[in-house]
């Protein structure tokens, strides 16, 4: 029964979506910038990841004093 009404929420999930990205196709843009708007995302959340991670472990050095 649990797994059936996960099926049926990933199913909702994922048709919702399809839905949007189907009604929203026409101001995405070409794919191409679609995917470059993405790897920069992508990119920038990374970095700022890592540099909390840094952060948390003592090692940022962003703003030691030498």
């Amino acid at each position: 029964m649990r797994r059936r009404k996960q099926n049926i929420l990933l199913n909702l999930l994922l048709g919702t979506g399809a839905y949007l990205l189907y009604s929203k196709r026409h101001q995405l843009g070409d794919i191409g910038d679609l995917r470059d708007r993405a790897r920069e995302s992508y990119e920038t959340a990374s970095r700022r990841i890592g540099r909390a991670s840094d952060a948390f472990r003592g090692k940022d050095h962003a703003h030691a004093v030498v």
